[in-house]
């Protein structure tokens, strides 16, 4: 199945799913504006398509009863840099995966920065609630919060742990942390007029965002999560108005066909999305290597009928 072009990005992958399978796998333009082409082993920095990845694990971990859902995090308040607050005793693991643990997007601007693959000095910025536990408000934060607590539950380093994430989901090709392997086959960021930025290179593993993957490989997740129908992922558990919610490590909107759970990922230079259609088994991911976030948008639009945001 074919559908548009990727707009101002220079390369674009993209997929469609249909009663559960993949039924097309697209690619187009270059990893960068005058490299080579863009194929199934091109390798993106897939930003916080991260977050259903690790979601998923989780929920995995639960269901074994391995991990609490409802039960506070156990965390080392140093170990973090943050602020001591009796509201940490409210936060736990469904309501990060939700995005209702009150904790801000990024504990500051440096620490964003450095989230979104620029390199500045590290700073110490102090990580503090923005909001009471209980309230949306969406937050990476709050799956670093997480992964810290489950290495100290699990007695793993993150490392291992979010290779654990991937080797269980079958993600071969993919990785948390930056393999030299990766080399030429990364796709290339890029600003919005098209000029090739400094691919960033994550040594730190971060739940919330520095996976780094191909087409195949996320395509395969996302038939696997279609395959489950966690209502946990399908059922929103967080209502944020009469159409749009939050259930665990997605987005969801409500259809006249069904419930969408969707993801954004929104790096510096790029701009992906993933949605899932559990009652159809449809779906879509569309990866770009542009800051015109645009086409994935109209892409969703146009598979799924609905509007992601």
């Amino acid at each position: 199945m074919r559908v548009g072009m990727a707009g101002a990005a220079p390369g674009s992958a993209r997929c469609v799913i249909r009663h559960g399978r993949v039924v097309g796998l697209e690619y187009s333009g270059s990893r960068c504006h005058t490299g080579p082409a863009v194929d199934p082993g091109t390798v993106w920095e897939a930003a916080s398509l991260s977050k259903p990845v690790v979601a998923r694990y989780v929920l995995r971990l639960a269901g074994n009863g391995l991990v609490d859902l409802d039960e506070a995090l156990d965390v080392d308040l140093a170990g973090l840099g943050a602020a001591p607050d009796p509201r940490w005793r409210l936060v736990t693991a469904r309501r990060v995966l939700t995005h209702t643990s009150g904790l801000p997007n990024w504990r500051g601007p440096s620490e964003s920065a450095r989230a979104a693959g620029v390199n500045v000095p590290v700073t110490s910025e102090v990580l503090a609630f923005e909001r009471d536990p209980g309230l949306f408000g969406y937050s990476g934060e709050g799956f670093e919060v997480l992964l810290h607590a489950l290495c100290r539950r699990l007695g793993v380093p993150a490392a291992r742990l979010l290779g654990q994430v991937l080797s269980q989901a079958g993600m071969r090709d993919s990785s948390f942390v930056w393999r030299p392997g990766f080399g030429a086959a990364a796709a290339v960021p890029h600003d919005a007029g098209g000029q090739a930025l400094a691919k960033h290179h994550p040594v730190r593993p971060r739940a919330a965002g520095s996976l780094h993957t191909t087409l195949p490989d996320y395509a395969s997740f996302c038939v696997a999560v279609l395959a489950e129908g966690a209502d946990e992922i399908f059922t929103p558990g967080v209502l944020l108005d009469e159409e749009r919610g939050r259930s665990l490590g997605w987005a969801t909107v409500r259809t006249a066909a069904g419930q969408i759970a969707w993801q954004h990922g929104d790096n510096r230079g790029f701009k992906h999305i993933a949605g899932l259609r559990r009652d159809r088994g449809d779906g879509i991911v569309m990866f770009t290597n542009g800051e015109d976030g645009s086409a994935c948008r109209r892409f969703f639009s146009q598979v799924l009928g609905a509007s992601p945001w």
